[in-house]
């Protein structure tokens, strides 16, 4: 393998020298290091690549499948996946509002909440938005709460998962075997 370099950095990888390389680059062997390894009990880390005056190396690591380094980069990615599908469950409500009008759902709830506990209590935008719809104060307020309740309730139980995976994922004693398991049997199902 041949990789092009330019200005220090690998523009192209090639299986063979090119005819016609990259403009202004300079072709290098890409020499493998620890590339060998058995996939039923290790694991490979890497590439680190190193480009020297004359090749480019690629330097792999390889763990035992079971080593704590292991366990922890495979550990680490699946909190990040759980993250990440609790963001875009936790996003699908507020996805479908514009942003603008989830910007005023704080102050939307205080304001319920002041009225709920005093009638007479500001509620300068709650009392616009009944006005610009034609409908009682009171209406709107049981609206904000009801909606406010309903959004709170599916965010909880949300996080009711997401922590519940982070609890599994976090473990003591875990192997690789059973992260795996959570991988497949976990992380994307149970959610609402």
């Amino acid at each position: 393998m041949i990789a092009y370099i330019r200005d220090g950095s690998i523009i192209l990888i090639s299986k063979t020298l090119s005819k016609t390389p990259p403009a202004n680059s300079v072709p290098l062997p890409i020499l493998e290091e620890n590339a060998e390894f058995n996939p039923q009990l290790e694991g490979r880390l890497g590439p680190e690549v190193v480009i020297e005056s004359n090749k480019v190396r690629l330097i792999y690591t390889i763990v035992n499948k079971e080593s704590s380094e292991a366990i922890a980069n495979v550990r680490a990615n699946l909190l990040t996946e759980v993250r990440e599908v609790f963001e875009a469950k936790s996003n699908l409500i507020t996805s479908s509002y514009p942003s603008g009008e989830v910007n005023t759902w704080d102050q939307q709830k205080a304001e319920a909440k002041a009225y709920t506990i005093d009638n007479n209590a500001p509620i300068p935008i709650l009392s616009r938005i009944a006005s610009g719809r034609n409908i009682p104060i009171e209406v709107l307020v049981a609206r904000v709460i009801a909606k406010t309740n309903a959004y709170l309730a599916y965010l909880g139980d949300l996080l009711g998962r997401k922590q519940a995976l982070e609890d599994l994922l976090e473990a003591d004693n875990m192997t690789l075997v059973e992260l795996s398991r959570i991988k497949d049997n976990e992380i994307n199902s149970g959610w609402l």
